[in-house]
């Protein structure tokens, strides 16, 4: 068995984002801002949740087709 065969047998697993002491912090100040944002402006986001959905939508087009046929 030569080296190239040794390394082909190992696998790494990759810690996931949020488990890290940068992706904990992350998360913690995304939950706070929407706790404050929630706090702040929970009745005016109650009362148009729906137009803030539609808006998404295009959003989501763009971003989650990635190019539609592209070869990369």
């Amino acid at each position: 068995m030569d080296h190239s065969e040794k390394h082909k047998n190992v696998t790494h697993k990759k810690r996931q984002w949020f488990k890290t002491p940068l992706g904990i912090l992350a998360l913690f100040i995304l939950v706070s801002i929407g706790v404050v944002l929630y706090l702040e402006y929970g009745t005016i986001i109650g009362f148009s949740w729906i137009w803030l959905v539609f808006l998404l939508c295009p959003l989501l087009h763009i971003f989650m087709h990635g190019g539609h046929g592209d070869k990369h």
